[in-house]
């Protein structure tokens, strides 16, 4: 049985921002998640708040593509 991990706001705004050194660890976690080793959940909530800083620091387009 795969392992299910909650994805929080830091580690989608690490890889949307690029935060050194957090970015090369948030970016494996997504990674993995994307090769389905292990299942990914997180809340409308944290959707809804990275979309909001992503926008407020680059743009819409930007913010709804890494969403």
């Amino acid at each position: 049985m795969k392992e299910k991990i909650f994805i929080d706001t830091d580690v989608i705004l690490d890889v949307a921002f690029e935060r050194i050194p957090f970015f090369y660890h948030s970016q494996k976690i997504l990674s993995l998640v994307e090769k389905n080793y292990f299942i990914c959940f997180t809340s409308s909530l944290i959707l809804a708040n990275c979309y909001y800083i992503i926008s407020s620091n680059k743009n819409k387009a930007v913010a709804q593509k890494t969403i």
